[in-house]
Parts: structure tokens; C-alpha cells; sequence
């Protein structure tokens, strides 16, 4: 790419609202999975609020510090994949700073409106706004994963080891996010985590057929200048790289305990709003919600059995698999929430339990759900 078009390609990025379409086009549905037909990565969209649900629960469990030490470093993946991005279009030094920025914003996670750093002083200011957070406060500043990623980005960029704080937070009542950046001693200042996944085969994203019903999901979608993808029913949705998620996921896991986290994330799928009208009367109507769910990315929905006491629903390509060691534990746990609160809800009857008795993460060829009424 020319300097021309990069300096082009940066004045455009600046602008979310004007190539807003353009981003979200460039995802393809296949079999109950997304991916961006750029680099062919596989992506998933959320809720807004599903990783300050996670931080909430971390924050109960384990305390504020911990929670910080670990989504911190953690949630770093994702610089990796852009900068790589950029550094491949010919971006240098600051531009790559900035088509960071960019990219954060088309993909709903706020605008970040400064972003000085100084390479010589190792110093710099960041202010973001609309991060996506929870309607309920915080007693203190909880973007971690934020001020990891741009501790990441500025590593790969100047080589250069920084600590970012985060000062002021949306999550506080604050007006916007303000972090403050600072050199660190590497060696005193950063934890060693495992983060190693399974290698991901890739697939050409642009030879996968347009699906109609994606295609419609997709025009239901809008953003403003500031950063935030919003349906056209108002809820508030984020498009995240699936394999950073999943290697932050596993390394919860072995920090925390299988069991522990599965009950976070079991707890989180229990609360998540979906991005569409969830309120199930029919059994087709529980068939259609599934289908649309589907369209998020996370994997394709099959019920296999219903009656007044049990459930069996089966999931494809479970996206909360992708990248994972074979091991002992499941790892859907987001589903098994997730289909807790839209059962429960559809049958006005208690659940008793959702227990994934196969899952792909164990070395199932898919992932099968139990639900049992009381």
C-alpha cells in the first residue's frame, strides 16, 4: 500500500459512522461461525456488557487486584493481530498507534480521542470514550483489558515496556476513560502466563457465500462517530476476536480453577441481554431465538429433544472451543448460562440444572447441552 493510500486510509478511520458498513461487510457467516475476511480471523459479536460481567465476577471472587493482574495481561492478544494488520498495510511508529484507535472504534469499543505517548520519556496520556461498561457502578477503575491491549500495542511498536493506569472511568460515573502511561521495569512489573492455543486453521473468508439472514442481522446494525455499534433495537454489541478470548479463558482457568470459572461464566451467560427480542411463548419461537443467537457467531443450534422435563440441545462449531487443548473439563459454560435464562423464561418453570455432557474442548465432535426441570 502507497503512503498515500495509508494517509487516506487513516483520515477515513477517523470517521467510524462513514466505514462503519464497510467493517461489518466484511464479516462472513458459515455454519454458525464469523470471520473477517481481512486477515480471515474468526470473530463473534457480543453483548456490550459481557467482559465488565466477567470483571464483576472476578472482582467478588477474587478481589479487585488480582482481577486487574490478570485481565491486564491476559486480554493482550488482540494488539498482536492488529498491529500484525498494520505493520503488513506499510503503517509505521504512531500511524500504527493510530489505526489501533480505529479499529478499536469500528469494532464498538469507544473512540479513543487522545493518544499521546512520548517514546523518549516513555510517558503519555490516553483518553477513551463510550468503553463499553455495565449500567451499574464500580467502585474503581476496572478497564484493564483496555490499558493491557495499548501497553501491548506500544511494546510491538517501540519496543518500549509501559504500565498504563487507568485514572478516570465511565464505570466510576466519570464522563470518559482517562489512563495514564508510564515507564516499568519489565522484569519486576509483568506476571508470566502461559497463553499458548492450539493452532487455528484458517479459511478464505471471502469464499464464503453471503447467508441471507446474516446479511439481514448485520443492516440491523448502525454506529455513531463515537465509537458504539447499536441494533435498531438499541442494544449495545462489540465484535471481539474469538482466539483472544479463548486464550484469556484458558489461562483463567488454570489460574483460578475450572470449576471457578465456570461458575463465572455459567453466572455471566445467565445474565447477558441479547441484541434481539428473547421472550420465547412457542416452541418455535425457542427454535427462531436459537437460530438468531446463531448469528452472533458462537456456533449453530440444534434442539434435539423437548419435553416437560428435559431439554437436549446440540451445538456446532461452539465458538468458546476454538483454539483449546483437549482436556478434561467443558468449556461452554457461557451457553449453558445462556440457555438456563431462555429456557427457564420460555417454560415459567425453575431449571434445575444445564449440564454439557459433550463438548468439543473434551474431544466431542460437538457440544450437547442436558436440561433438567424441577
Amino acid at each position: 500500500m502507497s503512503s498515500i493510500k495509508r494517509k487516506l486510509m487513516l483520515m477515513f478511520l477517523k470517521h467510524p459512522k462513514m466505514v462503519s458498513n464497510n467493517i461489518l461487510n466484511s464479516i462472513h457467516w458459515k455454519d454458525g461461525n464469523l470471520f473477517e475476511d481481512h486477515q480471515n480471523t474468526q470473530v463473534y459479536i457480543l453483548p456490550a456488557d459481557f467482559l465488565s460481567l466477567v470483571k464483576r465476577e472476578l472482582i467478588e471472587i477474587v478481589g479487585n487486584k488480582v482481577s486487574k493482574v490478570l485481565i491486564y495481561y491476559l486480554n493482550q492478544y488482540s494488539a498482536d493481530l492488529i498491529v500484525k494488520d498494520a505493520k503488513e498495510m506499510g503503517f509505521m511508529r504512531f500511524d500504527i498507534i493510530k489505526y489501533f484507535c480505529s479499529i478499536m472504534a469500528l469494532f464498538g469499543w469507544g473512540h479513543p480521542s487522545t493518544f499521546i505517548f512520548n517514546p523518549e520519556s516513555s510517558a503519555g496520556t490516553i483518553k477513551l470514550y463510550n468503553f463499553p461498561s455495565v449500567s451499574e457502578l464500580f467502585e474503581s477503575p476496572v478497564h484493564y483489558e483496555f490499558a493491557g491491549i495499548a501497553a501491548r500495542v506500544i511494546k510491538l511498536v517501540y519496543n518500549i515496556d509501559v504500565g498504563i493506569e487507568e485514572t478516570k472511568c465511565i464505570a466510576m460515573g466519570e464522563e470518559f476513560c482517562e489512563f495514564n502511561i508510564s515507564a516499568v521495569d519489565p522484569e519486576k512489573y509483568k506476571p508470566k502466563f502461559d497463553l499458548e492455543l492450539e493452532k487455528v486453521q484458517q479459511i478464505n473468508a471471502e469464499s464464503i457465500p453471503r447467508y441471507i439472514k446474516f446479511k439481514k442481522f448485520l443492516d440491523s446494525i448502525s454506529m455513531d462517530e463515537t465509537g458504539v455499534l447499536n441494533t435498531q433495537d438499541g442494544y449495545r454489541v462489540i465484535i471481539k476476536d474469538v482466539i483472544s478470548i479463548n486464550s484469556m479463558m484458558n489461562a483463567f482457568s488454570d489460574t483460578l480453577g475450572a470449576k471457578t470459572l465456570g461458575g463465572i461464566l455459567y453466572r455471566c451467560g445467565m445474565s447477558l441481554k441479547f441484541p434481539f427480542d428473547s421472550v420465547c411463548h412457542t416452541i418455535g419461537d425457542l427454535n427462531q431465538l436459537l437460530e438468531r443467537i446463531s448469528l452472533l457467531g458462537w456456533g449453530k443450534f440444534r434442539l434435539i429433544k423437548q419435553d416437560q422435563n428435559e431439554f437436549i440441545i446440540e451445538l456446532e462449531n461452539s465458538a468458546f472451543t476454538l483454539g483449546l487443548p483437549i482436556g478434561e473439563h467443558a468449556t461452554c459454560h457461557v451457553i449453558s448460562g445462556l440457555l438456563h435464562n431462555v429456557i427457564e423464561n420460555y417454560l415459567c418453570k425453575k431449571i434445575l440444572v444445564v449440564k454439557e455432557e459433550k463438548c468439543k474442548a473434551k474431544g466431542d465432535n460437538i457440544c450437547r447441552f442436558n436440561v433438567k426441570m424441577l
